[in-house]
């Protein structure tokens, strides 16, 4: 028997199912409750509402981290089953992100003040953690839909991501995890990474009730 799973580039008509990675990703990606995530922080609302926000914004502007030309997704018998991004920090800025979240909010009807304030609410994720190359593969917001779970789905995205990566002549690739989601440490330990470092800051915890983050690497 075959395995019908699938991968492949995303695309625009991805934007709802990627804003799903980048929410559940942040909240822990494995269904467990690791605390709030930057886009509940930022994107106060319904789900609905923080949902088409996140897809306007990475359907927006030149590649950012979030934008959907970074994804790769992943199928099975043609339906959504996870996500993942892969970017370069010195090439998809936050920078880029700023300005695809200003010009979706325009948009939107925002003012510009508005659309700061709901930017700034973002200031504490954004701080400098721990200091990442710019030419590092930066992989982010690993996914898997609950009911796939457990199927393989993330093993295979990372490996087509990182083929990405070394096909693009990187040498290496960061993946950053919440310090208390044990299964997804062990799903980068089992596909070559190293913990490297940690950051940990009791304001973050305060707002997000995870202590902070585990950095890992691995050569490409």
């Amino acid at each position: 028997m075959t395995d019908a799973l699938t991968v492949r580039p995303a695309t625009p008509a991805d934007a709802s199912d990627l804003a799903w990675a980048m929410v559940e990703a942040q909240r822990g990606g494995d269904g467990a409750d690791h605390g709030a995530s930057e886009w509940d922080v930022a994107l106060p609302g319904s789900e609905e509402e923080r949902g088409e926000l996140l897809a306007a914004i990475a359907c927006e502007g030149p590649p950012h981290p979030c934008h959907v030309s970074r994804f790769l997704v992943a199928e099975r018998d043609g339906r959504f089953c996870g996500a993942l991004s892969g970017y370069v920090g010195g090439v998809h800025t936050w920078d880029r992100f700023r300005g695809a979240w200003f010009a979706t909010f325009s948009k939107r009807g925002f003012a510009r003040e508005e659309a700061e304030r709901w930017l700034a609410r973002l200031d504490p994720f954004l701080v400098v953690r721990v200091i990442v190359p710019d030419d590092a593969w930066r992989v982010e917001w690993v996914a898997t839909r609950p009911e796939h779970r457990g199927r393989g789905v993330a093993a295979r995205l990372l490996d087509a991501l990182l083929a990405w990566a070394r096909d693009e002549g990187h040498g290496q690739a960061v993946v950053a995890t919440a310090i208390e989601n044990a299964a997804a440490i062990r799903a980068y330990e089992r596909a070559g990474f190293a913990r490297y470092a940690e950051w940990r800051h009791a304001d973050y915890e305060a707002l997000t009730r995870s202590a902070g983050d585990v950095y890992l690497r691995r050569a490409l």
